[in-house]
């Protein structure tokens, strides 16, 4: 069966490609800092709710959102930092600012 599906699935794949364009890629390209930065808050926001779940403790549940709320805070707070102190890029020939 399991062969089957793969078969089917792999035929079904062939001819969307004959028909359509090749599957998306990434549109921007890579901006060397890693993509966890910003989900991080995410993530610790869920895994708050599991802990609340899995604990009942609502002490853990509040501390974990603090932390994941600080956390996103700072990373804000460093990014505008970062974006104060770059050097402004000069204009390119033949624009005027």
């Amino acid at each position: 069966m399991t062969l089957f599906t793969y078969r089917l699935i792999r035929r079904e794949e062939s001819a969307l490609l004959a028909t359509q364009w090749p599957p998306c890629r990434g549109l921007f390209p890579a901006s060397g800092r890693g993509f966890w930065l910003g989900e991080a808050p995410l993530w610790l926001l869920a895994l708050s709710i599991a802990a609340f779940a899995a604990t009942l403790n609502s002490t853990v549940f509040h501390t974990m959102i603090v932390v994941a709320l600080a956390g996103y805070a700072v990373r804000l707070w460093v990014e505008a930092a970062r974006k104060r102190s770059a050097p402004s890029t000069p204009p390119r020939d033949g624009q005027t600012s």
